[in-house]
């Protein structure tokens, strides 16, 4: 999508949850930047990742100790 076509609502929307869920930093083995985002609401997840265009991985189901 445009970031042109964006509302300011969707911009704030995503700003708010990069900010509190998001994680930024380097792939360990290229050096690449890196961004992760993880929490248990899924249609949140599909929402920004469909802003964003990106691809969304999970969900993914941990067991106690195994994380």
């Amino acid at each position: 999508m445009s970031l042109k076509r964006w509302k300011r609502e969707e911009f704030a929307w995503a700003a708010g949850l990069i900010e509190g869920e998001g994680c930024f930093g380097a792939d360990k083995r290229r050096g690449n930047p890196l961004f992760q985002m993880s929490m248990t609401d899924q249609d949140v997840m599909a929402r920004f990742a469909k802003l964003y265009g990106l691809r969304l991985y999970g969900p993914y189901n941990y067991r106690a100790g195994n994380k």
